[in-house]
């Protein structure tokens, strides 16, 4: 599939890619799972090493069939989910999933992160910034540069994100995903965007594919934590 979508070798997928071929190939009732290979039904377990930094308001961008967004509501301290994505089917779908145990509220809403006003968001309104596997599908440094200035904004000032993305210690050789990227890259454009990265760990990305990749555990992956400045 990826050969055939022009994303080998870290390409970023066309800004349709999601919302025009992913989800609309098939019936998500009969072929999601073969089609999001993001679908584990549960959300990212790496994303437990940085559950303690989860409070307050919290923005979920490219939520995706929001497993994230369910686990982020059950944590201490978080007071409310928006989980926002640009395919109207992810968001159909995660809809029709629920809003999990709670106690959080969640609220899925489709909507574009270039125009945050599209999915009700305004300055200042989010005390964290969850990004699981999106920055690294967001073009080129100058389209991934206007993306950290579109959801800057929303998160108030001493405010946290979290970032979870493929990296370069895929080989480029034999990568089949979106765009690789470096912690150096990360920091740079994070830092440049208004943010302090205060860590980057090596991780993991979990996926569906068949077969497994990386012994089972997805693609090697970058986790960030960063406070806006």
């Amino acid at each position: 599939m990826a050969d055939q979508l022009n994303i080998v070798h870290g390409e970023a997928p066309s800004t349709n890619f999601f919302r025009d071929v992913i989800y609309q190939q098939a019936p998500i009732a009969d072929a999601l799972a073969a089609k999001a290979p993001w679908d584990i039904r549960r959300e990212q377990p790496e994303l437990a090493r940085v559950s303690h930094l989860f409070a307050g308001a919290v923005l979920d961008v490219g939520c995706g069939l929001g497993d994230n967004a369910r686990w982020i509501a059950t944590l201490p301290g978080v007071s409310s989910v928006v989980a926002m994505d640009f395919a109207p089917l992810a968001i159909a779908e995660a809809r029709a999933r629920g809003t999990g145990a709670g106690p959080a509220t969640i609220t899925f809403a489709e909507g574009d992160v270039f125009d945050p006003t599209s999915f009700g968001a305004s300055a200042d309104s989010f005390d964290l910034l969850l990004d699981s596997a999106v920055f690294h599908c967001i073009g080129d440094d100058a389209a991934q540069a206007r993306y950290l200035a579109s959801v800057t904004p929303l998160v108030k000032k001493g405010g946290r994100a979290v970032m979870l993305v493929f990296s370069d210690a895929n080989e480029e050789a034999t990568w089949r995903g979106p765009r690789r990227i470096s912690a150096d890259h990360a920091r740079a454009l994070w830092t440049a965007g208004g943010w302090h990265v205060d860590s980057i760990e090596p991780s993991r990305y979990h996926d569906a594919l068949q077969p497994p990749r990386c012994g089972g555990l997805g693609g090697h992956a970058l986790l960030m934590t960063a406070t806006r400045v």
